[in-house]
């Protein structure tokens, strides 16, 4: 990909704003954020020097392009957020464990918005919500370390002292959250990480910190086997999460018309706000799409090959 002067432009002006917006006056402490975050090549001279366009060539395309993603600037912008019920009801899990520092598990099937509606509040509460994919970082150590980026820390000796550190910095915030995506996969010695955490966020009349937990089936089993078989740990995170999992609801077994019902309303939605007025012959098929695989990430592909199949029929 071709990092062109437009993007470079943009990249730079959101770093100054990012840096704002997060109130730190530092360019040398944002500068050790961002390498940090990112594991770029990244300094005070650096971020001082790319304001002039002529000497942006000093980083790599590879740190631009890293730095472009990092921020969205490569999107074209075209696709919209529905306010669909699985946004909605995300939202609102996330408000909750947020405002009243609850510590909840989130368990659906793949597809139905809970990463896009996750992601999306994160992006909304930069400073306090803290979003981590731990598909990526599925062990003690790389988990802790995702947890250190987002503050901008690094390690310098062992992983319980960058553990200490960035906890303490996490619980000095005002009613921050904890968003752990395909938290399924992670290893069990995460689960006994955070129960120190929770003991650590425990103010008695209330939790200094929320975290809402979100994976898909595999995540729901783990938990149940967990408590089950009666691994380590498992009994008294159980007790954190109120002993209850929740859902959005989009495959009741008692109930499969009404499940089947909701969806295609949030396929709708979806639709409504991101198919063109030149493709409205197709809806229902991609309805009917949607439903019968129970999917609606399929929804963006959906409208791209029915585009192109309309361009080359013309």
């Amino acid at each position: 990909m071709t990092i062109t002067a437009e993007i470079k432009q943009m990249v730079v002006d959101t770093l100054f704003q990012d840096m704002k917006d997060r109130g730190i006056e530092s360019q040398a402490e944002y500068a050790r954020y961002i390498k940090a975050l990112l594991s770029v090549p990244f300094d005070k001279a650096a971020l001082s020097s790319i304001k002039k366009p002529e000497k942006r060539n000093m980083l790599k395309d590879s740190t631009w392009l890293k730095l472009a993603t990092h921020f969205n600037l490569l999107s074209d912008g075209s696709w919209n957020i529905a306010p669909t019920h699985g946004y909605i009801t995300m939202t609102t899990y996330l408000n909750t464990c947020k405002k009243h520092g609850l510590w909840k598990v989130v368990c659906d099937h793949a597809s139905f918005g809970k990463t896009t509606a996750a992601m999306d509040f994160c992006n909304k509460h930069k400073d306090t919500a803290f979003y981590i994919d731990c598909s990526e970082y599925t062990t003690k150590g790389d988990f802790i370390t995702a947890l250190a980026r987002q503050f901008g820390l690094e390690r310098t000796g062992t992983f319980n002292q960058l553990w200490q550190d960035v906890t303490d910095e996490l619980l000095l915030l005002d009613k921050p959250l904890l968003v752990l995506d395909e938290f399924g996969d992670v290893h069990d010695s995460i689960i006994t990480l955070l129960k120190s955490l929770y003991n650590k966020a425990n103010r008695g009349d209330h939790v200094a910190l929320g975290v809402l937990h979100i994976g898909a089936d595999n995540l729901k089993k783990r938990m149940i086997d967990g408590k089950r078989k009666q691994k380590q740990s498992y009994a008294e995170y159980w007790s954190r999460i109120g002993d209850d999992l929740l859902t959005l609801n989009f495959h009741n077994p008692e109930k499969p018309k009404q499940a089947a019902k909701l969806l295609e309303s949030d396929a709708e939605k979806i639709l409504e706000l991101n198919m063109p007025e030149s493709l409205a012959e197709y809806k229902d098929d991609i309805l009917k799409k949607v439903v019968c695989m129970r999917n609606l990430r399929i929804i963006r592909e959906q409208i791209n090959i029915k585009a192109d199949l309309k361009n080359l029929s013309n």
